[in-house]
């Protein structure tokens, strides 16, 4: 295990020393641990992307739900009471399975509603969108300058160029 240490150490070390070596030579602008640590801020606050699979999910159970309907009355015998009880516990059963039915549905309409509204409160901010291009042109000026210096060592040395800003 203190093999591992040792190796680790030395890797370290390295890292290091190469760091101070490109910093003396100028490609380093700055504070670079500042501006690394800047940099996770950045990359850590970013938002996560909207929640729009649960979204897709809810619209799909929407979709599928069935059409309401109006179920048809059940033959009662009008022997065993009037007509008005036998339309009255008729209508009562139509419109307490249409309830059920609408409750249900506004369930998931409820559901959807609530994903939708979550997707829409978290939008990726512009900050973000323009923080991502920095990145990209910072990673295309290290490029670079990695460019650079293998042309300045194909040519014999450093001849005199900077490192990209």
């Amino acid at each position: 295990m203190d093999g591992d240490d040792n190796g680790a150490d030395a890797l370290g070390a390295r890292i290091a020393q190469l760091v101070e070596e490109r910093r003396a030579k100028g490609a380093y602008e700055g504070d670079l641990e500042g501006w690394m640590d800047e940099h996770y801020r950045r990359i850590a606050s970013r938002p996560p992307d909207p929640p729009l699979a649960d979204l897709m999910a809810a619209v799909a159970r929407l979709q599928a739900y069935p059409p309401f309907h109006v179920p048809t009355a059940p033959r009662s015998d009008p022997l065993r009471g009037s007509a008005h009880r036998v339309v009255g516990t008729a209508i009562r059963g139509h419109t307490t399975e249409l309830v059920e039915q609408l409750n249900a549905f506004a369930d998931v309409l409820k559901e959807a509603m609530a994903s939708l509204s979550g997707a829409l409160q978290t939008p990726r901010p512009l900050v973000s969108q323009l923080q991502s291009v920095q990145d990209e042109v910072a990673e295309m000026r290290r490029e670079l300058n990695r460019l650079a210096d293998r042309l300045g060592e194909q040519r014999g040395g450093d001849d005199g160029r900077k490192a990209v800003p």
